[in-house]
């Protein structure tokens, strides 16, 4: 499991904020769990599943977002609610109604409608202020005009959320999966409401009520719908505890997982890497491996331990080995690229899996970034630059992109290869943008 950091507008299942800076956990095994979870139900509101991609968000609070129509987003805290899947499954469903009903662009243009009516109020403020000599009537004007802005806008969410309800109880039954799931979330939320929205004037949220969507929910609920299967609750069972103990301070892994089962264990030797308990942490991985010696997770997981305790040329054996067992993992292949980069060890093989990781996804900084390393032990200047300015320009730092492509030897004609000519031309353009 690994961190990264982006920034991005939220529009959010449970709240609605503005930029925000986010912790993105970079873990395949939660990731594919939470696609098999989620890809019936792609189908059922006829998106495009190929183009949907689930990403995990390490933050502290029951939440998911979409932000365009190919991205959901799932806070590991949501993820650690429950280790019922279906929970999962029905925020999906909620965050798949929002993408199938063009709620995205629609939030777009009511803000756009929004901004310019707010204008338009501080304008009028502004000539009432000046007509009648007091300026205290432009701040009224104003004010008054932000106020029905925002109230017209939370009216707004609130009707979409509504309609995402609707839609996802729909999908949910053409998978013959029952919404209970999606309900016991929002009892959840409806106790915490009664705690920090006492009182609140529901005109002021985003959101219905939670006890006005539970109420939908039973009032439209085939009751024989069924769960998901058992193979796939326990795959569930095992995420939640390799997420929340990666996330979580080492007393509460084990108040939680406190028994000798195989989610007890993983989160056990979570617990123990991460406070520099090596032994422990191996010993922990190894029972698991007993059991199950082909799990590519376990083994990837336990390259992981020894990769960042310094142990890096007995990482490349588990990592190989984790990527022979699973050869499509694009992550797989980018951390036995960085142990071979640490190790100083083939680099001719380092660059060929970031070349295969990037040819999946173009857009991956650290594919890129680890091949400008690469290339650039190789002596291979100019091509290393033009990794490096490409790596930038994916996460938006346009002013170390611009200074990797200035720094290319202009009078040299010998980058040859489509590969690092296309790379190159990508980066300008995203920098122009």
């Amino acid at each position: 499991m690994h961190i990264s950091k982006i920034i991005i507008f939220i529009a959010a299942f449970l709240i609605c904020n503005t930029a925000h800076g986010m912790q993105i956990i970079i873990d395949e095994e939660a990731e594919e769990v939470i696609t098999e979870i989620a890809r019936p139900i792609f189908r059922a509101a006829g998106l495009p599943g190929k183009d949907l991609k689930i990403k995990i968000v390490g933050d502290k609070s029951i939440n998911a977002f979409v932000m365009d129509n190919t991205n959901i987003f799932i806070f590991t805290d949501l993820i650690t609610f429950s280790d019922n899947p279906d929970v999962l499954a029905g925020v999906i469903a909620h965050e798949c109604a929002h993408i199938a009903l063009g709620h995205i662009s629609l939030t777009r243009e009511k803000m756009e409608s929004l901004k310019n009516k707010m204008i338009a109020s501080t304008i009028l403020g502004a000539a009432a202020g000046l007509l009648s000599g007091n300026f205290e009537t432009f701040g009224a004007v104003a004010l008054g005009g932000k106020h029905a802005a925002e109230m017209d806008f939370l009216k707004h969410s609130r009707i979409q959320e509504s309609q995402a309800d609707a839609a996802a109880i729909k999908y949910l039954e053409k998978i013959k999966l029952s919404p209970d799931g999606l309900s016991k979330l929002l009892r959840h939320l409806n106790s915490n409401e009664r705690i920090f929205y006492k009182g609140s004037n529901p005109y002021l949220l985003t959101h219905p009520v939670s006890r006005e969507r539970i109420n939908y929910i039973k009032q439209n609920t085939n009751i024989s719908l069924g769960s998901l299967p058992s193979s796939l609750n326990h795959k569930y069972k095992m995420i939640v505890a390799k997420v929340f103990a990666f996330t979580s301070p080492f007393k509460e892994v084990f108040k939680k997982y406190g028994g000798n089962d195989k989610p007890d264990l993983y989160a056990h030797s979570i617990a123990y890497y991460k406070i520099g308990k090596l032994k422990t942490a191996l010993e922990l991985i190894d029972k698991l491996l007993l059991v199950e010696p082909n799990n590519p997770y376990f083994i990837e997981l336990k390259a992981q331990f020894l990769y960042e305790n310094g142990k890096v040329n007995e990482s490349i054996t588990y990592y190989e080995k984790a990527l022979k067992l699973k050869s499509t993992s694009t992550i797989f292949k980018i951390e036995l690229a960085s142990a071979l980069i640490t190790a100083d060890s083939d680099l001719k093989k380092a660059g060929e899996l970031l070349r295969s990781a990037i040819d999946v996804d173009r857009s991956n900084f650290s594919a890129w970034h680890s091949l400008g390393i690469v290339l650039g032990k190789e002596n291979m200047t100019d091509y290393s630059y033009i990794a490096l300015a490409h790596a930038f320009s994916i996460i938006g730092d346009t002013k170390t992109a611009k200074k990797f492509i200035n720094s290319i030897n202009s009078e040299s004609n010998h980058i040859k290869d489509p590969f690092y000519i296309s790379a190159l031309e990508e980066a300008k353009t995203a920098i122009k943008k």
